[in-house]
C-alpha cells in the first residue's frame, strides 16, 4: 500500500472510531457489536509492545502544501518503552522544534523552533483487540511565551484529545510494529484556543491535518 492509501485507511478508521466512541459514550449497551477489549486481550496487547524499543518519528515533508503524502525520511530516530502498569508509551527526547513546520502563525512558530527536546508520555488505551488498535491521549507540549502566557499544543486525530496507534509490520524492513499518530490539532494560549494557528489541507472532503507517524520497533 502506498502512503494515500495508509492514510485513507486512517481516516476511514479514525471515522469508525469516532462513531464507535459516540455510540458507547451515551450508551453502555452493546447492540452495535462493539466491545471492548477484556483484561485478558489488553494484557496480550501490552505484551507485545512493553519494555524498550529503537522508534522513529516521520514528519510530513510539505507541510502548507496539496502534497501531503511525503514524509521526510529519518526525520527523528530515538528510543521509547512502554509500562503496562501504567499504559504509558514514553518517547525519549523528542526534538519538539521540528513540530514549527506545523504553524501558520509566525510569532508560535519561532517559539516552537527554540524550545528543547523533551520526553512525550502517550497514554494507550486497548480499543480493539482483533485489529490490535488503541486510542492514544497524547501529552500537551507546554511552555510559557514572551508575554508570560501558558502555551499547550495539544494532539489529537478526529475527537477531542484522542487519536490511534496499531500493532503492525513496517514496511522498510517487514518488522513488527507499533505505529503511532502524533498530530498537533489545536493551540490555546492562556486557556483560550489560538484560531488558525496550524496548517491544515482539504483531503477527502475535509479539513485535515497534518500528522507525524511514530514507528516503535518491536
Amino acid at each position: 500500500h502506498n502512503s494515500k492509501m495508509k492514510k485513507i485507511k486512517l481516516f476511514s478508521i479514525v471515522a469508525a472510531f469516532v462513531a464507535a466512541f459516540a455510540f458507547t459514550s451515551c450508551n453502555t449497551g452493546d447492540s452495535d457489536g462493539f466491545q471492548w477489549p477484556t483484561p485478558q486481550e489488553s494484557q496480550a496487547l501490552f505484551s507485545q509492545i512493553q519494555g524498550m524499543h529503537n522508534g522513529g518519528i516521520l514528519f510530513p515533508g510539505s507541510v502548507g502544501t496539496t502534497d501531503a503524502e511525503k514524509f521526510d525520511k529519518d526525520s527523528v530516530t530515538t528510543y521509547c518503552y512502554v509500562t503496562p502498569s501504567d499504559s504509558m508509551l514514553t518517547v525519549r527526547q523528542v526534538e519538539v522544534s521540528k513540530f514549527a513546520k506545523y504553524f501558520s502563525d509566525a510569532t508560535l512558530k519561532a517559539e516552537v523552533e527554540k524550545l528543547p527536546a523533551q520526553d512525550l508520555k502517550i497514554k494507550l488505551v486497548p480499543y480493539n483487540a482483533a485489529q490490535q488498535m488503541f486510542i492514544t491521549a497524547t501529552q500537551d507540549i507546554t511552555y510559557t511565551n514572551a508575554d508570560g502566557k501558558k502555551v499547550q499544543i495539544q494532539f489529537y486525530s478526529g475527537l477531542s484529545n484522542y487519536s490511534l496507534a496499531y500493532i503492525g509490520t513496517k514496511k522498510t524492513n517487514n518488522k513488527k510494529e507499533l505505529g503511532v499518530y502524533i498530530t498537533p490539532g489545536r493551540v490555546l494560549v492562556d486557556g483560550q484556543t489560538k484560531a488558525n494557528a496550524l496548517k491544515s489541507y482539504f483531503y477527502g472532503g475535509y479539513q485535515q491535518a497534518y500528522y507525524a507517524m511514530l514507528e516503535m520497533e518491536l
